[in-house]
C-alpha cells in the first residue's frame, strides 16, 4: 500500500504519521475541557462554628478565615467576629442593642465588614456600615438602603437597594459609600 520513496521505507513513513496522529490525539485531549466529578456530600466534614443558638445571620470571609455574626439575646442583638481555624475565638465588635441587622458581607479583600442596620421592624429601610475585620469603629456609609451589598470584581464599587420611603432604586456607589447613583 505505501510506494517506497527514493531512499526511504515505507516504514519510516509510517511512524511519522502515526506519531503525527498522536501528537494531534495528545493536543486535543489537553485542551478540550473534561467533566469535573460530582461533590459528594457524604464525604464532606461539616464543622460548627457557633454554639450559643442565638446566631441569626452569618457570612465567610472571601478567604475562608473569618466568619461574621449576629447574635439575637432577647431582642438585643450584637455583632460578632470569629476566627474559623480557632476554637472559642468569638470577638463581640458591636454592643448589643435593640436593632436589625442585615446584609453582613465582607469587602473582596477581607479587610472590612459591611452591614446593614434598621432601628425597626417596621421599616426595613436601614443604614451601611464598615467596620475593620481586625478592630475600630464602625463608619456609616449610607442611609436608605434596603439590601446587602454586592462588589464589583475590582471591589472599588458597591451595588445595593435603596429606597426614599416612595420608591425603591438600583444604586451604585463607591466601596466608602460615596458618589451614590441610582442605577434603575
Amino acid at each position: 500500500p505505501f510506494r517506497s520513496l527514493p531512499g526511504k521505507h515505507p516504514y519510516v513513513v509510517f511512524a511519522v504519521v502515526a506519531i503525527a496522529i498522536a501528537g494531534v490525539a495528545f493536543g486535543l485531549y489537553k485542551l478540550l475541557p473534561r467533566k469535573k466529578s460530582a461533590i459528594s456530600f457524604q464525604s464532606a466534614k461539616f464543622t460548627r462554628l457557633t454554639t450559643t443558638g442565638k446566631v441569626t445571620m452569618a457570612a465567610i470571609s472571601p478567604d475562608g478565615k473569618w466568619l461574621v455574626h449576629v447574635e439575637d439575646d432577647g431582642g438585643q442583638k450584637s455583632l460578632w467576629l470569629r476566627q474559623v481555624a480557632v476554637a472559642n475565638s468569638s470577638v463581640q465588635i458591636v454592643p448589643p442593642a435593640p436593632v436589625n441587622y442585615s446584609g453582613l458581607a465582607f469587602s473582596p479583600d477581607g479587610n472590612y465588614i459591611y452591614y446593614a442596620v434598621a432601628g425597626q421592624q417596621t421599616d426595613l429601610r436601614g443604614s451601611l456600615y464598615q467596620i475593620p475585620v481586625l478592630g475600630g469603629t464602625s463608619q456609616k456609609l449610607l442611609t436608605g438602603i434596603l439590601s446587602a451589598v454586592t462588589f464589583s470584581p475590582d471591589g472599588k464599587q458597591i451595588a445595593f437597594t435603596s429606597s426614599d420611603g416612595q420608591e425603591s432604586s438600583l444604586m451604585i456607589a463607591s466601596a466608602d459609600g460615596t458618589e451614590a447613583r441610582q442605577l434603575a
